[in-house]
């Protein structure tokens, strides 16, 4: 029996359409328009709270590397 394990989607790319609104692409070419103002709800999000502050940090593309040595 084999067992089929769904791939790791990553967001490929990203726009702030409106407020809490963002265009998301991901890996697999999937996209759409993710609405986070209801989910921002525990203390926790407080400092996303300000759509202006946090939009470019949220975009800013984050990458990783790995070493050959």
């Amino acid at each position: 029996m084999f067992v089929v394990v769904p791939a790791i989607l990553h967001i490929t790319d990203a726009r702030v359409v409106f407020s809490y609104r963002l265009w998301l692409r991901f890996n697999d070419g999937a996209e759409g328009v993710a609405d986070l103002r209801d989910d921002l709800e525990a203390p926790v999000f407080e400092p996303l709270k300000d759509p202006a502050d946090v939009a470019p940090e949220f975009l800013r593309p984050r990458s990783t590397t790995a070493s050959a040595d």
